[in-house]
């Protein structure tokens, strides 16, 4: 069976490109098309891993059939999770819209962090403080002015503090989700 694999669906929130199964089964002869997540088909690859490939962060157990996640902070914040099924003895792999949650600190300089980002969002969403968006939103709360993420992220890497500080806050912010 030939199949073609697109990146995401159609109807991606964060996605605008429109594709029409019909044509494009008639114009190349395949036969099947599967829509397929861009972090759903990176966490799919993850039970392929080899033991020595894989580096445990978090708690005290690896566990070979556990719930497995991964996040891609972007223009957006991607997430995809894989649970494993034992009466099927297969993972299933879904997309999540996890960016849209509220998000979360873990301690004191965080949720000052989090209250001069409310200064200037009415609430914060995951995204708005974990992507390219984040860095931006993190800068202008901390500092009061405005950046793009590209000019933080050149700064970053010409050694500037107030760069260092907003990746660094960005960094701890990433972590607080993953272990959440």
């Amino acid at each position: 069976v030939n199949t073609l694999v697109l990146d995401n669906k159609p109807d991606d929130e964060n996605n605008y490109w429109n594709y029409n199964s019909p044509n494009i089964k008639a114009e190349t002869g395949l036969a099947k098309i599967t829509y397929l997540n861009d972090l759903v088909a990176h966490a799919s690859a993850i039970p392929f891993l080899k033991s020595d490939e894989k580096i445990k962060i978090y708690g005290k157990n690896i566990h070979e059939r556990g719930p497995i996640v991964v996040i891609g902070p972007g223009t957006g914040l991607g997430v995809s999770y894989g649970l494993y099924n034992y009466d099927q003895e297969k993972y299933y792999f879904h997309p999540s819209e996890a960016g849209n949650t509220l998000a979360a600190f873990a301690d004191i300089k965080q949720l000052e962090i989090m209250q001069k980002v409310l200064k200037i969002k009415r609430f914060i969403r995951s995204e708005e403080v974990i992507s390219g968006e984040g860095i931006y939103n993190i800068y202008e709360a901390l500092y009061g002015e405005k950046k793009s993420t590209e000019e933080i992220m050149k700064e970053l890497g010409e050694g500037n503090q107030k760069s260092l500080t907003v990746y660094n806050a960005f960094c701890e912010l990433l972590g607080v989700l993953a272990r959440n």
